[in-house]
Formats: structure tokens, sequence, C-alpha cells
């Protein structure tokens, strides 16, 4: 099962963004906190990270720097509504896979994180969650 690590300051947000991902067959964590990711990254496996650009005690792109450099095979995602030129080549440095503007749309979000799911599961061998499976099923028969 691919992992995923959510870093959002928004209590409401996380929570939903929790809901909605596990019922697609992630394993989710969330955190607030920029510090309280390197802790879970340093403690549990984790594939890809949903990270908030606007955190309450470090900016989201060092946070996302930090990760990277624990370890380079991390899929990143940043969340920002404060899209602009420097953000995206300063997330483009960092090797950010793709910004998620807000407000995040469920069904793109769903995209961006099957295809990177995709890609995981063909380099390690991971278990897709069922609904990445059931699109894939679907597909084949179009």
């Amino acid at each position: 099962m691919i992992s995923l690590l959510i870093i959002e300051d928004d209590p409401n947000t996380l929570a939903g963004l929790q809901e909605l991902l596990s019922h697609e067959g992630y394993w989710v964590r969330g955190v607030m906190r920029g510090r309280e990711a390197f802790k879970v990254a340093k403690d549990e496996p984790i594939d890809m990270v949903l990270c908030d650009y606007c955190l309450p005690d470090i900016d989201g792109l060092q946070v996302c720097r930090e990760l990277k450099r624990l370890n380079s095979q991390l899929v990143i995602f940043l969340v920002t509504a404060y899209r602009n030129t420097e953000v995206v080549n300063a997330a483009k440095q960092c090797g950010i896979e793709k910004i998620i503007d807000k407000p995040i749309v469920p069904e793109e979000l769903f995209v961006m994180l099957e295809v990177a799911a995709k890609r995981l599961a063909s380099e390690k061998l991971y278990t897709l969650p069922e609904t990445v499976v059931a699109s894939n099923a679907e597909a084949m028969l179009v």
C-alpha cells in the first residue's frame, strides 16, 4: 500500500484530506507542522507527500527540500494558494512533482496521485489502491 504524508496546518482541511484519501486506498498520515513531518519521515516509510506552502513553523518549500534530502525517492506535491513564478521555480529546484492550487479539486488531486502511485507501483511493486486498479480495468474495457 502506498503511504502518503499530508502536511497541512488547517485542521479541517487536514482531516478532510485524510478521510478522502484513506477512502481512496492510501495509507495516510497527517501532521500540522513541518517539524512533525521530519519526525514522521524519519520514523515511518513514506512514499508521497502533500505539503502546504504556508506552514506556521517552517516554510513549505524548506520542508520539501529537507524531506527530499532525507529521501530522494519521495514524490512531493506542493499545495498553495500563492502560485507565482518564484514559487514555481523554487518548487522545480526542490524536485517537487506538481504544484496543486487551492482550493483543491478532489478529482484533479486523485488523477495526480494516481499517476504517481502507478509509477511507484511499477518501480517498487506496491499494491495499488483498489480505486486505481478499478480505473485501469475500466480503461481496458473501452
